[in-house]
């Protein structure tokens, strides 16, 4: 749990690291090729909430299903 926030963090901050800088800025510092139409982000998408909770449910069970693999595996 604490690796997954710790990620949530990470991602947070380098999209603010991004976003303070000018296009002219990133792609100096970066080597990309931003413009201010790729800055226009959308924050909040109803329709992503399932993707969302999708993707938590299969890292928290899915990690657990491999576990359970992995100790079959050593004892049959």
């Amino acid at each position: 749990m604490s690796f997954t926030i710790l990620a949530i963090v990470l991602i947070l901050v380098m999209c603010g690291m991004v976003l303070s800088k000018t296009p002219e800025e990133d792609e100096a510092d970066y080597g990309l090729a931003i413009s201010e139409e790729d800055r226009s982000y959308v924050y909040w998408e109803a329709m992503m909430i399932p993707v969302v909770c999708a993707t938590l449910n299969s890292l928290f069970e899915g990690n657990q299903v491999i576990l359970n693999i992995y100790s079959e595996t050593d004892k049959p």
